[in-house]
């Protein structure tokens, strides 16, 4: 399974979000689109949008707060 995390610097949400994976021991590749221009047009080209966080799991696309929505919280 591959999972990628979309983030940028002083999204509180994306940091909520990435904390909440690696509580979940949930292994994740982030990519800052802030840091890495390319990162932004992989996601513009994904969802045809730049909303964050997004969650891309196999062919799926995660936005937000159903993320926190898929993994059980017990």
């Amino acid at each position: 399974m591959t999972t990628v995390l979309y983030t940028m610097d002083g999204c509180s949400s994306c940091q909520y979000t990435r904390s909440f994976l690696r509580k979940k021991n949930i292994p994740f590749t982030e990519k800052n689109i802030f840091h890495h221009k390319e990162y932004l047009l992989e996601l513009q080209q994904l969802i045809n949008e730049i909303t964050l966080p997004i969650l891309h799991l196999d062919d799926k696309v995660i936005i937000g707060k159903d993320i926190l929505k898929m993994f059980p919280t017990t």
